[in-house]
């Protein structure tokens, strides 16, 4: 009797066991402490060779300028092949260029009637924060880990990092430089609406602002930077993040 309740208690503790087993990755750093992972969290694994500056002309490289949450910058934007271009400009949300931005082609928006008979734009929800989703232009056209910025990024790039008024091989722009010296250029690509393209220094983030027809957006003077929001159907040029 004593030997069959052990045979069973020993087959629960063992069906028990196999049951809360887990898949885990195990990486071991330099320093010997390890960082343990669960494998049913990864989403994907992608490698990158970080630097402090541009090494070559092989763009896009991921720059580490030493921030608190160890959020990597590319040195240029979106639909550039060196960090002087504008590259792209985006409508918030979308992921493809088109030739002039306004309300009436913007896509995640639908048009009705108030109770006058005016029309309405009525802006459609795809989320309060799309990095790395579907309507990231970043991760859209570079894939991998690359994805827009966020409101809190833009705002940490602000608390640590000084930035200058300079010309890089004939674009005006900003050179940021990080806590640990690492630099890199904002051209100041400027922004669209309608077919014009305007003056100034002024990026997206992927975080949409508490009025929904609104994104927040970083710009730069020469006299100070901030975050403030703007209309989602403007083109605005993306500076992307790898997290």
């Amino acid at each position: 009797m004593n030997n069959l309740f052990s045979l069973t208690l020993l087959l629960f503790i063992s069906s028990f066991f196999c049951v809360q087993a887990q898949d885990v990755m195990l990486i071991e750093k330099n320093d010997h402490t390890t960082i343990e992972v669960k494998v049913s969290d990864i989403s994907q694994i992608t490698f990158h060779t970080i630097y402090l500056t541009c090494p070559d002309s092989n763009h896009p490289h991921v720059i580490d300028l030493g921030l608190p949450s160890g959020t990597k910058w590319s040195c240029c934007n979106v639909g550039a092949d060196s960090p002087d271009e504008n590259g792209n400009y985006y409508a918030w949300g979308e992921t493809e260029v088109k030739s002039a931005y306004v309300a009436n082609n913007y896509v995640y928006s639908h048009w009705t009637e108030n109770s006058y008979g005016i029309p309405v734009q009525i802006f459609d929800d795809i989320g309060d924060e799309i990095a790395g989703t579907q309507y990231d232009a970043a991760r859209a056209n570079w894939g991998g880990s690359w994805r827009m910025p966020s409101l809190q990024q833009f705002k940490e790039l602000m608390e640590c990092c000084t930035y200058t008024p300079t010309t890089q091989l004939g674009t005006k722009g900003f050179l940021l430089t990080g806590p640990n010296g690492a630099t890199i250029f904002l051209p100041s690509a400027g922004y669209r609406f309608a077919m014009e393209t305007y003056s100034g220094c002024r990026y997206w983030s992927s975080t949409l602002d508490q009025e929904k027809n609104n994104a927040y957006r970083l710009n730069i003077y020469n006299q100070n930077w901030d975050c403030d929001s703007n209309k989602r159907y403007y083109g605005l040029p993306v500076r992307p993040v790898c997290p």
